[in-house]
């Protein structure tokens, strides 16, 4: 006889209460990994963004946590968001939200932390590395964009 087939009988022989409870629970066992597996799956990541008086701080994960200061950025640019981000090289790409470090033709080895279902980006460059970002909203994100270019006019 299967396990199953054991299991089943010991649901047969349980009194009803006992059995109901014992299928609540087999639905939450199910209900808890249908949704562990939509999160690893979709992506539900997000960043959060701190901008301070000297620097903006970028985290979209515990892996990735970038500090600029306003003073480094030697261009920043409002762009459409590409077809392709290019390569992960280290990072996430979920339905909704893609970060880590990138590889593209466009800015080469990049820090990447944006919604994919938003149409623009920001793109920072320093002397040492380029930032793609998104925030919440197209709107945000070229409101944001119009903030750095007043810090960085001062």
């Amino acid at each position: 006889m299967s396990s199953w087939q054991q299991y089943t009988e010991y649901k047969q022989s349980l009194s009803p209460l006992m059995r109901t409870l014992l299928q609540t629970g087999e639905l939450v066992v199910v209900v808890v990994v249908v949704l562990a597996l939509f999160s690893a799956f979709i992506g539900t990541s997000s960043a959060t963004l701190t901008l301070e008086d000297d620097a903006l701080s970028l985290a979209a994960s515990d892996d990735l946590s970038v500090e600029i200061a306003y003073t480094d950025i030697q261009s920043i640019t409002l762009e459409t968001l590409p077809d392709s981000f290019g390569t992960c090289v280290d990072g996430k790409e979920g339905r909704n939200y893609s970060y880590g470090v990138w590889q593209s033709d466009d800015w080469g080895e990049y820090i990447l932390a944006a919604k994919t279902n938003l149409t623009q980006v920001i793109v920072i460059q320093t002397e040492d590395q380029t930032v793609v970002f998104n925030y919440e909203s197209d709107d945000v994100t070229s409101q944001l964009y119009e903030h750095f270019l007043e810090v960085a006019a001062e």
